[in-house]
């Protein structure tokens, strides 16, 4: 019995230093897509960060592959609920299971599709820079679509989470 219980906790201690770990990778991510030096405070929260979102930042193609490896890892992020769920467990079926499988559903729909999503976001505006597309009426189409697609994806994880 000893044995199986520091088995347990040494997994139960690895999950939770991976996960921090690649916590981490996505912060590193975030940063890629999303900040901007001519951004700061509450601009985060405008109509300019969007547009610094869309196009990645402007940042080349190479890195913007790289920070979609975030979206990549979110199963592995969603065995953080396993940790809750191994505390949660005496609470029963409805108090722990339910919970934490809702709360591992939302992680992996709007973490996977937020953060691999936004590759393809940036897409747009990298094949308009290499391209020189001067074309605005099909740009703005095509990423309204795209962010139509996006909004949808996420709906469901954003009513999850609510």
């Amino acid at each position: 019995m000893m044995g199986q219980s520091n088995f347990l906790r040494n997994h139960l201690r690895l999950i939770g230093v991976v996960v921090s770990i690649l916590i981490l990778w996505n912060g590193v991510c975030d940063y890629i897509y999303a900040y901007s030096p001519a951004l700061s405070g509450l601009e985060y929260f405008s109509p300019a960060a969007w547009d610094v979102i869309r196009t990645a930042g402007h940042h080349p193609h190479w890195m913007i592959m790289m920070a979609q490896t975030a979206g990549w890892l979110y199963p592995i992020y969603a065995l953080s609920y396993y940790l809750w769920w191994i505390g949660m467990r005496p609470a029963g079926f409805w108090l722990a299971t339910v919970p934490c499988v809702i709360l591992a559903y939302a992680l992996l729909m709007i973490g996977g599709i937020q953060h691999a999503g936004f590759a393809f976001l940036s897409v747009l505006a990298q094949a308009k820079a290499l391209v020189g597309s001067t074309d605005n009426l099909f740009y703005e189409t095509a990423n309204r679509l795209i962010v139509d697609h996006f909004f949808m994806g996420d709906l469901t994880a954003e009513l999850v989470f609510i």
